[in-house]
């Protein structure tokens, strides 16, 4: 696995990535499991490392069946795809399909097209409570030196400020959703403790 990732995070273009992981993100993705393991928390790190999202899963919670009767029951497998993909498709999402006689259920990932244009910025008020903000956008702001139309230079400085913005908050705050269901987790872990 570390190969491929490798391999994949040399590609350079945006791309997605799907299988059988063999491991569970979170301890409530596996029926009968309640502890975070070291496996796990690799799994969510290289998740983070290389910025994937995983996407909302429909039609169910997991992906395998396995054991006496289907006694056991994760959720292995998955598509994991970077950030310019939910940005250049709509409504994208994994859909359990229905399952043959295998232990392992088929997902599509499925969209509802190529988006028709550039997503819209937008200020998180959270931002403001993270230190160090204010003076990054008061340091950035300063140092963007334009000439021209007042109107010009303002759209330029915003436009800059807005990627510097977008930047800033992958490498500071990260992808809040995936931060907090890992967070949530610890807790479980914890408090089985």
């Amino acid at each position: 696995m570390v190969r491929t990732w490798g391999y994949q995070r040399a590609v350079g273009d945006p791309w997605c990535i799907s299988g059988d992981f063999n491991v569970v993100r979170f301890p409530k993705e596996g029926r009968n499991s309640s502890r975070l393991s070291s496996a796990m928390r690799r799994f969510w790190e290289v998740i983070e490392e290389l910025l994937l999202r995983d996407l909302p899963l429909d039609g169910g919670c997991f992906t395998w069946c396995g054991g006496l009767n289907n006694r056991y029951s994760s959720r292995l497998d998955r598509f994991l795809v970077l950030e310019e993909w939910v940005s250049h498709f709509n409504g994208l999402s994994q859909k359990l399909l229905p399952r043959p006689t295998i232990d392992h259920v088929p997902i599509l990932l499925k969209g509802a097209g190529i988006r028709s244009g550039k997503s819209p910025s937008c200020f998180e008020n959270m931002w403001l409570r993270v230190e160090g903000l204010k003076d990054l956008v008061r340091r950035r702001w300063t140092d963007y030196t334009l000439s021209g139309l007042f109107s010009h230079i303002l759209a330029c400085k915003l436009k800059a400020l807005k990627q510097d913005l977008k930047t800033w908050n992958i490498e500071v705050i990260g992808y809040v959703s995936s931060n907090k269901e890992f967070a949530l987790s610890q807790i479980g872990y914890w408090d089985a403790k």
